[in-house]
Parts: structure tokens; sequence; C-alpha cells
């Protein structure tokens, strides 16, 4: 589902993280450019689209900086022709010959909760 969320509907809970209220449910919110570390334009909510996925029975919204198209692709496996990249399956090779990455949910979902992770002990070493 791809949402436009308010400013409003953001919401940080100490020490978990931002959340979006979704029709009145907290769902985390993952901001890929925190994730890989990456400049982006698209830094305040309502600016970009917000991709609402469920993974292993639980929701999370992605912002992201433009949702462009959907297109049926053939995806080759970025393992077989470079190297594993933790957070994404693939690439495709759009009709113009440029190169598209394809994200993997479970991979995104699995970085976040190690950043959280991460995030939190960096906080308790910073309290000691």
């Amino acid at each position: 589902e791809i949402i436009r969320p308010y400013k409003r509907q953001l919401h940080t809970i100490e020490e978990r993280g931002e959340f979006i209220d979704v029709r009145g449910r907290a769902i985390p919110l993952i901001r890929l450019h925190h994730l890989f570390n990456i400049d982006t334009t698209v830094k305040d909510i309502e600016r970009g689209r917000c991709l609402m996925i469920d993974v292993d029975r639980k929701k999370y919204v992605i912002l992201v900086d433009e949702i462009v198209n959907q297109k049926q692709i053939v995806i080759k496996n970025l393992e077989d022709n470079f190297r594993k990249v933790k957070g994404f399956s693939g690439v495709t090779i759009l009709g113009d010959g440029n190169v598209a990455t394809i994200l993997d949910p479970n991979e995104i979902v699995e970085l976040f909760k190690e950043t959280q992770a991460f995030n939190s002990v960096l906080k308790e070493a910073a309290c000691v």
C-alpha cells in the first residue's frame, strides 16, 4: 500500500524510533536514506511517498523519494553477477538500458532492526 502521511501522523518513541500512525496503528518508519547512508532531497514525509510492507506478519512503512511506476521485470541475481549486497535481491535492466536495483523487503527490515539495536547500544554507552 502506498500512503502519503501528514507530519501530524509522525511520532517518535524514545529508544524505539519513528512511527507513522496509520488508521490508529503505530507502524515503524524506515528511512532508506538513513539505512544506506545516502543523500536524498526527500526527508520530509509529506514530500515523499511511504510504502507499507508486511514482513513476518508485521507492518513497516518505508519512506521513498517517489514511486515512478510499476513494471513487470526480469530480476537478475546480484550475487551471481557481482556480490551479495545486503538489502538488495537483484538488478534489472530497464528499457532505456539503465540498471535498476531491486530492494528485498525482508532484508530491509533486518537492516532496520540491526540499525535500531546498534543505535540503542550507542545510547546506552553514552550514558555510562
